[in-house]
Parts: C-alpha cells; sequence; structure tokens
C-alpha cells in the first residue's frame, strides 16, 4: 500500500518498530498542539485520521497507528519518527491526513438479567444482545408471585463482556390462618358464646357467666333509666367473666362477637337493645349492689353506660364488645300486650288510651323516641293522648299512675316508619268530554296607572276550557337531606297542587303520582334495587287525594340527589297504562333544591343527572312534558342548568323551569304549574296598535310586556299555550300633550287581533277583543260679565272650560262696560279678580 502525502512525494508503507509496538503512548486530544517544532516552523496539530494499521477497520475513527490487525480502538500514541524519544507524545507532521467517507460503525455487546433467591434462580435468564458499548440500561424487577424484590429497579453501563444485572428476592413470610377459638357457658337455659380469632382470647381462658337475679337486675334497670332515660320491659342481666388458666379476671386482646341463645322473650321482628355497664375505675365493684333510696346512683357514679349494636337471629342476639362484665339484654315490646304496639307513618295521628286504672296519671315519651313523635293529652279525658309520628325510629310513650312505682307502668309501643311503595296503578275512568271543550276567552281593559302623568295600563287576559282528555300527572319531589328545612313547606304546597289537580270532583278526570326520591347506593345509576331505594314511598297513578296526600306526608329527608333513579321510577309508572291510556297526556313537575350526586357532585354524570331519561320521556314513546322547579338554587349554579337539561321547552324554545328563592313561592308556582298542563289552544298571538292619540311607554317602573315596532305602533305579545288559568299581560301608554286638559274619552288602541291554533289544530282568530277607552275629566269654570240696568257690554260676556290655575289673563278678555246716557261706568262689582 502507498500513501500519497502532500510535499513528501512517493512514501513507503511504514511498519511499526517492536519498540513502537510495545510502547504505551497517551493519545493526544484531537486539536492539540503537540510543541514538537518541525522543519517548517510550525507546530502540529495530532488530527484524527491518521495513518492506521493495514489491517485496521475503515473508518473506526482510532487517530492513531496500532499493532497489526489491532481493533480494540485504545488509542495507543501516534507514529514517531524512529530516533524519538518514546512516550513523549508529540506526534509526527505527516502532512494531511486521508479522510474516510465510510460510516461509522460502533461496537456492540450483550448483556444478562438474572433473578435469584438465595443462590437459587427463579426464573431463566432474561438475554439482550446487539447494545452499543458505553449505553447505559435500566432493568425493573419482574414480580415472582411468593417473594419481593430487594431493589426494585437496576441500571449497568455495558462495556465490551461481562455485564450482567441480577435481582436478589426475598421469600414473603405468609402468616398461617391460626382457627377462630369459641368459649360456651350454658346458665338456666340460656346459651352464651364467645368467639374471636387466635389470639384475642388467651389460651387456657375459660368463660363464667352468672344470671343476674331480679333485684340485683333492678337496680342496673334503674340506673338505665335514670342516666339514658330508657326502659326495658323485659330483659335478663348476665355478669360475663373472662378466665386464665390461673383463675384471675382478664379481658380479650381484641374484638369479640357474644351471642345469647334461647331468649324466649324476643321474637323475629323485634327492636332488641344490649346495654354494657363497663367499670370505670380499676377493680370496681360489679355484681349485686346495695340498694339505695335513689336506685342506680352507685352503678351511674363507677360504671359507664353504653349501648351494643345488636342483631337478631330468631332467638338468638348478638353483639360485639371488647370489655365484659355486666351485660343486659331486653326489649320494649311486651307480647302478652300486643295491643300496645302499633305501626305509624310520618305525619299519621294515633290516640291511645289508659283503659285499666282510673286513679289518674301522666304521659311522657321517653327520650329517646322523642325527636320521632310528639304528644297532647286530651284535654276532657286525660287517660288519653295523640300521638304525631314525626320521624321514623321507635317510640315508646308511657303513662305513669300516681302513686305507682316505674316498673309497674303502662308502656305503648309504637315504630315509625316510611311507606313502602304502591307500584300498582288506579286504571283511568272513561268520562264524556266537555261541550265546550276548547272555548278560548281573550279580553282587553284600559286604565289609569298614573293620570297625573297621563300614563295607562292596558291588560290582556287570555284563557280556556280545555280539552277534557284527562291528563296523568307525576309529581317528583327531592327529599335529600339538604331539603330538611325545606321538606314541611315542600309538603304543603305538593298536597295544594294535588287539590288542585284533582278537587271539585275532578270534572278533568286526572290522575296523580307521587315519586320522593334520594338516592340508594354510592354509584347511583337506574338499576332496579337502586330505583327502590331511592323512590321508597312512591305511588302510582291514582284519584285517591288522602292517599296521595299521607304518601307526600310519609316523607322524611335523608341522602343524595339521584335524578336518574327518580326519572326511571317515572318511566317504569308511565309504562304501566294500559294500550288505551297511552293518549292521556303525560305530565312530570320535577322540583330539587341541589345538583345530582351525593353532594352534587355529579351534575354531568348520566347514573346521577337523569339525562337518559328525561330523553325517553320526552322522545315519542311518551311525549311527556316535564316542568323542573328549582328551590332556593343560585342563578347559573350546577343544580339550575341540571333541572333545565332534563326539562321540556315551550313554543317559544324557553325551558319548562321555574325558579323559586323565597319558600313561600312554592305553592303559587306549583298552582301555576298546574293550571297549565291542560290546554285549550296553542301558539296564541296577541297584536295591539296603539291609537294616534297615544304614545308607547316602557319606563321602569311600568314595564310593557311583547316587542313594539314603531314603524306601525303595534305590540306583539307571544301568548304560548291557552290555559284554563287566565294569563294576563300589560303595555303602557302616554296620552299625547295637546289632549291632557281636553275633556272626553280616548280609545287606546287602533285595532287589535288575536291568533291561536284551536284544539282541533286549526288556525283561529278573534278580533273582538274590545276597544278600552280612558276618560279625561279636568275640573274647569265658566266665567260670565253682566252690565247693570243702566249700561251694556260690548264683547264676548262667557268664558267656558277654563282650568284650575289658569291666570285671569290667559282664561277671559275682559268686555268693555258701555253707559247708558246720563250715566257713567263706576266699577265691576267686588268679586271681581283681580289678576
Amino acid at each position: 500500500m502507498f500513501s500519497m502525502f502532500p510535499g513528501y512525494g512517493m512514501a513507503e508503507d511504514i511498519q511499526p518498530s517492536a519498540s513502537l509496538m510495545e510502547t504505551a503512548n497517551p493519545p493526544l486530544d484531537i486539536g492539540e498542539v503537540s510543541g514538537n517544532n518541525q522543519d517548517d516552523g510550525e507546530s502540529d496539530v495530532n488530527l484524527p485520521g491518521t495513518l492506521e494499521d493495514p489491517g485496521d477497520i475503515p473508518g473506526e475513527d482510532e487517530g492513531n497507528s496500532e499493532d497489526p490487525g489491532d481493533t480494540s480502538g485504545n488509542n495507543e500514541g501516534t507514529l514517531e519518527d524512529p530516533g524519538d524519544i518514546p512516550g513523549d507524545n508529540e506526534g509526527e507532521n505527516l502532512g494531511s491526513p486521508i479522510v474516510s467517507n465510510a460510516p461509522v460503525i460502533p461496537a456492540l455487546t450483550t448483556y444478562t438479567v438474572s433473578y435469584v433467591a438465595n443462590g437459587t434462580s427463579l426464573l431463566e435468564d432474561k438475554v439482550v444482545s446487539d447494545q452499543a458499548i458505553g449505553t447505559v440500561v435500566v432493568e425493573t424487577a419482574v414480580v415472582i408471585e411468593g417473594y419481593t424484590p430487594n431493589e426494585s429497579t437496576k441500571s449497568l453501563t455495558l462495556s465490551e463482556s461481562g455485564n450482567i444485572i441480577i435481582f436478589s428476592y426475598t421469600v414473603v413470610e405468609v402468616p398461617q390462618e391460626m382457627p377462630a377459638v369459641t368459649l360456651t357457658a350454658i346458665v338456666e337455659e340460656n346459651i352464651v358464646t364467645l368467639s374471636a380469632d387466635a389470639g384475642v382470647l388467651p389460651a387456657g381462658a375459660t368463660l363464667s357467666v352468672r344470671l343476674l337475679p331480679e333485684e340485683e337486675k333492678l337496680d342496673y334497670l334503674s340506673a338505665l333509666e335514670t342516666e339514658q332515660g330508657v326502659t326495658l320491659n323485659q330483659s335478663m342481666a348476665f355478669d360475663i367473666t373472662l378466665l386464665d388458666e390461673q383463675g384471675n379476671e382478664i379481658q380479650p386482646n381484641g374484638e369479640v362477637t357474644v351471642s345469647f341463645s334461647n331468649v324466649e322473650f324476643v321474637d323475629t321482628n323485634d327492636e332488641v337493645l344490649v346495654y354494657h355497664f363497663e367499670p370505670q375505675e380499676e377493680n370496681a365493684p360489679k355484681g349485686k349492689l346495695a340498694s339505695s333510696p335513689h336506685k342506680g346512683k352507685k352503678i351511674a357514679g363507677g360504671f359507664k353506660i353504653s349501648n351494643k349494636l345488636a342483631r337478631l337471629y330468631g332467638k338468638k342476639v348478638t353483639f360485639n364488645t371488647e370489655h365484659f362484665s355486666i351485660y343486659i339484654v331486653g326489649t320494649n315490646i311486651k307480647h302478652d300486650n300486643s295491643q300496645n304496639r302499633y305501626i305509624m307513618n310520618i305525619g299519621d295521628t294515633l290516640t291511645i288510651e289508659e283503659r285499666d286504672v282510673d286513679t289518674g296519671g301522666t304521659w311522657s315519651i321517653t327520650p329517646r323516641g322523642s325527636s320521632c313523635a310528639t304528644l297532647a293529652v286530651d284535654s276532657s279525658n286525660s287517660r288519653k293522648c295523640a300521638i304525631t309520628a314525626v320521624a321514623t325510629g321507635n317510640v315508646t310513650v308511657r303513662y305513669r299512675k300516681s302513686g305507682w312505682i316505674s316498673n309497674t307502668d303502662t308502656f305503648f309501643y309504637i315504630q315509625i316508619a316510611l311507606l313502602d311503595s304502591h307500584d300498582t296503578l288506579t286504571p283511568a275512568v272513561v268520562t264524556l268530554g266537555n261541550e265546550n271543550a276548547g272555548e278560548v276567552t281573550a279580553s282587553k281593559t284600559a286604565k289609569w296607572i298614573d293620570e297625573e302623568n297621563r300614563i295607562a295600563e292596558i291588560e290582556f287576559s287570555v284563557k280556556g276550557v280545555p280539552l277534557t282528555s284527562a291528563s296523568d300527572v307525576i309529581l317528583v319531589m327531592d327529599v335529600s337531606g339538604s331539603m330538611s328545612d325545606r321538606i314541611a313547606t315542600a309538603k304543603q304546597a305538593s298536597n295544594k297542587f294535588i287539590d288542585e289537580l284533582l278537587g271539585d270532583s275532578n270534572p278533568a278526570n286526572n290522575r296523580v303520582a307521587f315519586i320522593p326520591f334520594s338516592h340508594g347506593s354510592e354509584k347511583g345509576g337506574a338499576s332496579d334495587t337502586e330505583v327502590a331505594a331511592a323512590t321508597k314511598g312512591s305511588l302510582n297513578f291514582s284519584y285517591d287525594i288522602d292517599l296521595l296526600k299521607k304518601h307526600v306526608r310519609s316523607t322524611e329527608a335523608n341522602g343524595g340527589t339521584n335524578y336518574t333513579a327518580a326519572l326511571q321510577k317515572a318511566i317504569n309508572y308511565a309504562a304501566s297504562r294500559s294500550v288505551n291510556e297511552q293518549s292521556r297526556p303525560l305530565n312530570i313537575v320535577f322540583m330539587s333544591d341541589g345538583a345530582p350526586g351525593l353532594s352534587g357532585e355529579s351534575p354531568n354524570d348520566p347514573n346521577w343527572n337523569g339525562i337518559n331519561q328525561a330523553d325517553t320521556l320526552r322522545g315519542s314513546a311518551y311525549n311527556a312534558t316535564i316542568y323542573t322547579v328549582g328551590i332556593q338554587l343560585a342563578d347559573g349554579s350546577s343544580g339550575v342548568s341540571a333541572l333545565k337539561n332534563i326539562s321540556s321547552s315551550d313554543s317559544n324554545g324557553e325551558e319548562l323551569y321555574k325558579s323559586v328563592s323565597n319558600m313561600t313561592d312554592l305553592e303559587p308556582i306549583l298552582q301555576t304549574i298546574a293550571g297549565q298542563i291542560v290546554n285549550a289552544g296553542t301558539e296564541a298571538v296577541i297584536r295591539d296598535v296603539i291609537s294616534d292619540k297615544f304614545d308607547y311607554y316602557s319606563t321602569s317602573p311600568y314595564t310593557s310586556d311583547g316587542t313594539y315596532n314603531a314603524a306601525d305602533k303595534s305590540v306583539t305579545i307571544d301568548v304560548g299555550d291557552i290555559t284554563q288559568d287566565a294569563k294576563t299581560y300589560k303595555i303602557y301608554v302616554q296620552l299625547k300633550g295637546q289632549y291632557w286638559n281636553t275633556n272626553g274619552s280616548y280609545p287606546t288602541n287602533n285595532s287589535v287581533l288575536f291568533t291561536y291554533t284551536d284544539i282541533d289544530g286549526d288556525p283561529a282568530e278573534n278580533n273582538d277583543l274590545g276597544d278600552p277607552e280612558v276618560e279625561v275629566a279636568v275640573e274647569s269654570y265658566t266665567v260670565s260679565f253682566a252690565a247693570g240696568a243702566n249700561g251694556s257690554l260690548t264683547g264676548a260676556t262667557s268664558f267656558a272650560n277654563i282650568l284650575t290655575g289658569t291666570a285671569w289673563a290667559d282664561a277671559v278678555t275682559v268686555p268693555t262696560p258701555v253707559a247708558a246716557l246720563g250715566y257713567k261706568f263706576d266699577s265691576w262689582s267686588a268679586d271681581f279678580p283681580s289678576n
């Protein structure tokens, strides 16, 4: 091989000497000045791409001459002259190097990933090939059942060989499950059982149970009544003790399930109560306590009384606890006196009477039920009282007879519950239509509203006799927790709404369904289970006003706001109608005080916002009209948007949404909707052309309805549907100035036209709404001049219609007196005005 070097002519291929091969000269940086002054007196620059060995790989960019066949790229040093000092890194000036255009091929290598635990391979090694030397690789430990990696990731900079990443794992210790421990004791046919996980009850522990005698139990019952106001009608008291192997009293190391079996005085549906008397101090006494005039004083002073959540399975009572001492299990129900057990619904009133004694006494509701009912004693018979249910729960009413001790009092046990849903509809009654159906009445009146400024008010009224096609109406009422302060008003307004639709013998043959709603599960939705839970207390279409009101009264505020479940219930009721009933117009009135969700956080979630169900109801399958009412919702809030999204729109494209700022407005708004539910016509429009003697006026506080067209002086009012309840509209006009003081009657319009679509779908009109006038009646005077017997007057002598306050000079022209022969004019009479 020969290379051409400028300035040197032809040069033989130079083979490195042995001494050069054995010397490891460190390489120079690219562009470094060597300091070896050559013949030309310049400093050499050691460039990359210097003369390479014959077997070198083209383009490997070593920058050095290495021993033959060397491909390691270890930059051993540049070729030096034969007499040069080895290792001085001068670098000889051989001229400009030959630069290769061949691509750079990086050196490649392989690495391995191993997974081991205690020197044992857990998985087959992972081998990764064709990786560039010098690359940094990162590996993540794989998941291996039963093992946990000591490190989650590892990295490695790849070299020519020996590349391995090892993940070490530790065996996961899985604790062995211990069998549950059960201890049992039998006392007077009552089986007491303790069950707990291993370790809760110490090994070798035993159970000791003592049934307290009646005298001792009475002290605890008295303490329970004194401290918590709870009276148990039937009960048993147990002293439960846990002992270690040496017989010492101990307590469990965690929660224990306790069961009392064969409790004879309870039935399956009873409410069972369990109370624990826990010592407040170490070594506090338990067991028999000395009697005292104030029963329970000693107990209450040294024990904490707490209620345990009890579960009843037949005659078996079960509860959980972490401490043992005295326990009482009992019930307020006395089964041999079943006439004293009652079930009520919210809003119901029950009269109860003590008939066994006549010595007199006092009525009371024990504290535990005082929030669920109110009591009123009959003024004419103190042995009677009226109980009104106000909330769900259990109520104990006591009649304490004068001179008797408490445990012989008479008790009345009341369960207050929500009404179950009644999903069977009442079939629709077929009735004849009203012969006057479709009759429309429109009228117009006018009056001064501000006579001083000559401003008149024109009022239009439109109403009609609806076609008696009999509507089906579903009233949907929010009973979520946020309604607690509003629900009483909502119930009252709902009852008035029912009266409006079904009262006066219901000539329109309407039916009403009622759906109260909150939520069932935290996921919302419209499953059968969710709908049943969220709409408990619903009533399908009915004519029965009293039954509907009972369902309204029986609601209470609790839970979230599931629009979806409520509207799905409405779909279920609509679908339950027979084929012949499907033609009855379907209207839904939906009122709520909040956005959908557990706490109003899901207005855009179809599992809560009811949008899909609303679309179904408004669609061709049901053609329902949905009115929505927002109760005390801020404008622009997500609750308002959610209600508008599910509402229908009127003929002008406006949502059928009403806002209630004050709860007192709810009732009239529902009344208005009730009147709008049946129509005598649609697409009604009033067009009134104002008289030439008046100008259109619309300035606060007299703001006109409708749209004014100055070109033809007309006002157009879009009435929309013509309903049974009259719709009224007002416009204002001002009499032109030149007529203010001119007495007379002034018509307010030139013409008026009322157009609409009648119940048969045909266009109709009425231009006979009336042309009301307003009267201008101004107080005025007439001034007359008269001459005496000896003279006469020249000029006008009488001036009429002079308004009060008119200046004398503006009102009259005084005539000229002319005296008879022999006389002269003396003066006007004394009452002649001076100005």
